[in-house]
């Protein structure tokens, strides 16, 4: 498997969400930007931040609400 193309940070972008510490980018779109983020523990996972349309869209964040 390959690795996923990681982009930096941008200063818009929040350093902490919740408990998850945003580390790179994986992808942005009008419909929100996805992320690596690590915890303190290590754990690695993926954080998605819906951008404002989709936050609109109350069938895209009830479908998304909670998606582990």
């Amino acid at each position: 498997m390959t690795e996923p193309l990681l982009y930096p940070l941008l200063a818009v972008d929040p350093p902490k969400v919740g408990d998850w510490w945003l580390d790179a980018r994986l992808a942005a779109a009008p419909s929100g930007v996805a992320y690596t983020a690590h915890s303190e523990a290590g754990e690695q996972v993926m954080v998605v931040m819906l951008g404002e349309g989709a936050t609109a869209d109350a069938a895209a964040v009830d479908r998304l609400a909670g998606t582990v």
